[in-house]
């Protein structure tokens, strides 16, 4: 049943929105932010109606979930944001670098661009043990034909801690803060708050 399916992914991303947005609740509190490969929508809607932040919802296709076909939506590219240079407060990007076919410090810039001031950046984060890694991406891949089943976002590869400082290094942005969601049965996420 599709319903059930939208409620479950609904569901889904609700409780992994209720652990990370009040750790960034300063930083988007009505604040205009581009969620860069927003997906399904639902984490952009969840800022708008806790947070009262005014959503642009941006991804290679529009795969966004019906409920969330209300706010405005470009299509986007990794390498080029049809946005002007600073035209939005903030720019948030979950889940999206393990999905990227280049550099991430291209897209990590490309949001610079944008920004007045501040990038969340949230991504799951490799860690040593492989049955853990390949466990997740499996259920990954699960999710995603789930969440977008007319489309494919094939997984390229989990980043390791070190490589995500070490993109964040290589862009543009300053880390102002970070913080680690352990996860039992997934692999850690990683929240940083970026500053110009």
């Amino acid at each position: 049943d599709g319903n059930n399916i939208s409620i479950n992914i609904e569901e889904i991303v609700k409780a992994d929105s209720k652990r990370i947005l009040p750790l960034v609740e300063d930083y988007i509190k009505n604040k205009e932010i581009a969620d860069i490969g927003c997906g399904t929508g639902f984490a952009g809607r969840f800022m708008s109606e806790w947070y009262n932040s005014m959503i642009i919802m941006l991804d290679i296709e529009d795969n966004r979930n019906s409920k969330n076909k209300n706010f405005n939506f470009l299509q986007s590219t990794s390498e080029k944001i049809p946005l002007d240079n600073e035209s939005v407060d903030v720019s948030y990007i979950q889940y999206v670098l393990h999905h990227l076919k280049i550099n991430p410090v291209i897209l990590l810039n490309e949001a610079y661009r944008i920004s007045k001031s501040n990038l969340i950046l949230v991504e799951e984060c490799n860690i040593e043990n492989k049955y853990s890694v390949n466990k997740f991406i499996d259920k990954d891949i699960e999710m995603n034909k789930i969440l977008h089943p007319e489309s494919s976002y094939p997984i390229i590869r989990f980043f390791n801690d070190h490589e995500l400082d070490d993109f964040i290094k290589k862009s543009y942005w300053i880390i102002e803060k970070q913080f680690t969601l352990n996860n039992d049965d997934y692999l850690p996420v990683n929240i940083y708050i970026l500053k110009k």
